[in-house]
């Protein structure tokens, strides 16, 4: 939770409080992204800073006050400064005949550069550069085996890159508010239906309880898509879940699995209505069909209630039977 005060993450807090010099690096490197993505607004605009706001906070829900505690300073300052330049990438120039898979692919190098590249702008040295910058490659890794298990950033300090790295993927995909593509992304070859970028207004809120170790996404879809849309993006937050569990647990978090409670009162009106108008359109074809046979007559089209009324040899009868090799009916006249 944000401390309702000064609305910061309990992350940030305890940084504030152990160390004065992590948090005057730490409050510079956020100062400068900041600008950075405010003057860039053909890469970054304000979704950008919005994301990584929710992806800290996510972090703060999924790391129990306890566990924080255990933290040591330069684990929780490096783990932030991650959080923070984990899409830092994108203010690269993309080629815009690339692909949107291409790119995805290197998303995660392109970051580890760019974190190495400005390490002495953001007040970091080489060391710890590396750290963070490997930390961001977790994103797109499938197996963080890939990455370095520690490194060490001083005598008897380090730091376990994997778990870290696992938090960070997790948290950033537990976003799902997906207002952050920034418009270079639109220009690449083979993007994915814009429908997937869009604010996902389905869904509520998402709240974590780490004593039961249950994450739960609350939605109220408008339509029966929506609803699809919400368990298509879960489905791929357990598997992320699933791929990263073992390094989670080496920070002692316990997750199952991300589940969702639907609201579905609007959906229950909108299938009310629905039904209400496919039984309309059904008796409609019933009384149609269940018309009484009439004896129309030729002269003046009228249909005579008594056979009396007609001539017998006057009279002719039309009965109407389906086209079976096309739409429509026919009427046979005898």
């Amino acid at each position: 939770m944000k401390s309702p005060a000064n609305d910061m993450t309990e992350f940030e807090v305890l940084l504030r409080k152990q160390s004065d010099y992590r948090w005057a690096q730490y409050r510079h490197l956020v100062e400068f992204l900041k600008s950075t993505y405010s003057r860039q607004t053909n890469f970054f605009d304000i979704h950008a800073t919005e994301h990584i706001l929710r992806v800290l906070h996510n972090v703060d829900m999924l790391v129990p006050k306890d566990l924080k505690r255990k933290w040591t300073v330069d684990e929780i300052f490096l783990f932030l400064c991650s959080v923070w330049l984990h899409d830092i990438d994108i203010l690269e120039d993309f080629d815009s005949s690339e692909s949107y898979r291409h790119a995805r692919v290197l998303h995660a190098e392109r970051s580890y550069k760019y974190v190495i590249s400005i390490n002495e702008v953001i007040q970091l040295d080489e060391k710890e550069a590396k750290i963070i910058a490997s930390i961001v490659m977790g994103q797109t890794l499938p197996d963080l085996c890939e990455l370095p298990e520690k490194k060490s950033i001083g005598i008897g300090e380090v730091i376990s890159i994997r778990p870290l790295a696992a938090l960070l993927k997790l948290a950033d995909a537990l976003d799902t508010d997906y207002r952050r593509m920034p418009d270079i992304v639109k220009t690449l070859s083979g993007i994915p239906n814009s429908a997937e970028w869009s604010f996902r207004e389905s869904i509520e809120c998402l709240e974590i309880d780490s004593s039961v170790w249950d994450i739960i996404v609350y939605s109220t879809p408008k339509s029966f898509e929506m609803l699809e849309d919400v368990r298509r993006a879960l489905s791929w937050v357990n598997e992320t879940l699933d791929e990263i569990r073992s390094e989670l647990r080496n920070l002692r978090l316990l997750y199952r699995r991300v589940d969702y409670v639907v609201d579905d009162t609007y959906l229950l009106e909108l299938d009310k209505v629905t039904r209400a108008a496919k039984k309309q359109v059904r008796e409609g074809a019933r009384v149609i069909h269940q018309m009484d046979i009439g004896k129309l007559c030729p002269f003046t089209g009228a249909v005579c209630s008594k056979m009396e009324e007609t001539d017998g040899s006057m009279v002719f009868i039309g009965m109407k039977f389906p086209r079976f090799s096309g739409h429509g009916e026919r009427i046979l006249l005898l």
